[in-house]
This record gives C-alpha cells, structure tokens and sequence, in this order.
C-alpha cells in the first residue's frame, strides 16, 4: 500500500479524515525482520499492546506466531477475545493490587482443575494458616494429643486476635512440613484443602508447580 494515493484518497473520501490507515502487509515484513535478525530456534516475540489495540493488528500478529505483553486486565480480556492463547501472554504490569492479580488469573488458569501435586510449594509460603472452630479439636485427634497440648505446642494467636493459626518454622514454612510432605495432610486446615480455588497468596502461580505447567 506503500505511496498508493488513489487508494488513500477513496478510503478518505469513504471514512473522511483524519482516518488511521494500516498497512498489513508492511507490519508483516518488519515483523519478519525483526525475526530474522535473531536466528534464534528459542526466540518468542511479544508484542507490547498498549502501543496499539487495532484488533487487525492483533490478529495479524497472533497469526505471525507473535505473543502479548499485556500491562492491564482490559489488555488481557482483548488479547484473549483475539484468540491469543494464554500460554502466549505475558503480564508486566507495575504495582498490582491482589484483588487485580485474581482477576488475571482467574482469566488466564481454569482453577477449577486444579489438583495438587505434591510440590509442597505452599506450606514453604510464610503467612496465617487460620484454624476454623473444630479443626483444633480433629488435629489434636489425629496426634493423639490433648487439645490443650495441641494448641500450647503448634499454634499461635493471630495478630488481630480473631483465631488460632498453625506455627511456623524459622523458614516460615508449615510447622507440619517434613520431606515426606504434610504430617497432618488427612486432617489439615480449610485453608489448605481450599487452595488455590477459595484461598491463595499473591504470585501463587510463580511458586506452584501445577500452575507452572499451565502457565
């Protein structure tokens, strides 16, 4: 389309002015170039979409075997609706807030999938494992200790004083975590049956070795 003014001119007349006009064909030979220039077997290209939203644009990218770089959650809801797949989509924003984190992944993951694969990645991650009302009493059961003991020996009180959580060890994983996995994996809290779909910390998905092999 390069230097085609009669052609310029009819989408002028056609749309009025001023028109965006984009040349396909040239996106696809820079595209081509810039791949050339690093023969590279591994290479993934991923285009940075806040430079332009045109969905041709996309598409002719996404066709090309290019990915996404996405900053925002409307950047992925696009991206997805173009067809890009998820293993194709990069996420770069700056300064997440978790509620925005849960919405990506809730785009980009079918939790409803999940199943644990005994990476333990979890119980190494610091922070409250919170107790419900009767889950003291089950665990203490399956120790073969009183519940007195059991809540003297292994939990602590929150901070905000609203329950009882498992301790940690000085590496903050679980207190219950051995090589061998969770020591109390048949009684274990809520919290932890309910991971991630009900429950998960920010970056869950960096960590977790089932979703990084659907990441």
């Amino acid at each position: 389309m390069e230097n085609d003014v009669p052609l310029l001119k009819t989408i002028a007349k056609k749309f009025g002015t001023p028109t965006y006009v984009y040349d396909l064909d040239r996106i696809k030979d820079q595209y081509r170039l810039l791949q050339d220039a690093f023969p590279w077997p591994a290479l993934k290209i991923f285009y940075a979409m806040k430079a332009n939203y045109n969905i041709c644009v996309l598409t002719t990218l996404k066709d090309l075997g290019a990915g996404i770089d996405a900053v925002s959650p409307g950047d992925l809801y696009m991206a997805l609706s173009c067809g890009f797949d998820p293993s194709k989509i990069i996420y770069t924003a700056n300064n997440m807030k978790e509620t925005e984190m849960d919405e990506v992944m809730d785009e980009v993951m079918d939790l409803s999938n999940f199943h644990c694969i005994g990476c333990h990645a979890c119980c190494r991650e610091p922070g409250y494992v919170r107790l419900k009302k009767d889950e003291p009493d089950a665990i203490a059961s399956f120790l073969g200790l009183s519940v007195h003991d059991f809540i003297s020996q292994y939990t602590i009180l929150t901070k905000d004083r609203t329950g009882l959580s498992l301790m940690e060890k000085e590496d903050g994983s679980c207190i219950f975590l051995t090589d061998a996995g969770c020591n109390i994996n048949l009684v274990k809290p809520l919290q932890c049956r309910q991971f991630p779909k009900e429950w998960r910390f920010t970056g869950f998905e960096t960590i977790c070795g089932w979703a990084k092999k659907i990441l």
